[in-house]
């Protein structure tokens, strides 16, 4: 009996570790997802005046209201000003992309 106990217990931590331990893995985002974004990106004058060219990429999640959340970006020079652009833009999206971690690759070229 001791042993069936332990066994279970073992179980019982094992699942326990890899369930807790699992990476969320980000997704590469849609076509759509990508034009709507790069429609905002293109609108607005925050990239008008670039030194140089730059790619870098774009974390985000989908909230439930269909709003980007910008997690992050992999240039800290042009994180805020992605973040005040996207941050809590309405999109046309369905509802299996809420909640998903994205990553969407940003080119900003020199006018």
């Amino acid at each position: 009996m001791k042993t069936l106990k332990a066994l279970c217990l073992i179980a019982l931590f094992t699942v326990t570790f890899f369930t807790a331990n699992a990476a969320i893995e980000p997704v590469n985002s849609p076509d759509d997802l990508q034009s709507q974004l790069s429609e905002i990106i293109m609108k607005s004058e925050a990239f008008n005046n670039l030194k140089e060219s730059t790619t870098l990429k774009v974390r985000f999640m989908i909230s439930s209201d269909s709003q980007v959340i910008i997690l992050g970006t992999s240039s800290e020079e042009y994180d805020a000003s992605l973040k005040s652009l996207l941050n809590y833009k309405q999109l046309d999206v369905t509802p299996e992309m809420h909640g998903k971690v994205y990553v969407l690759p940003v080119r900003l070229e020199k006018a």
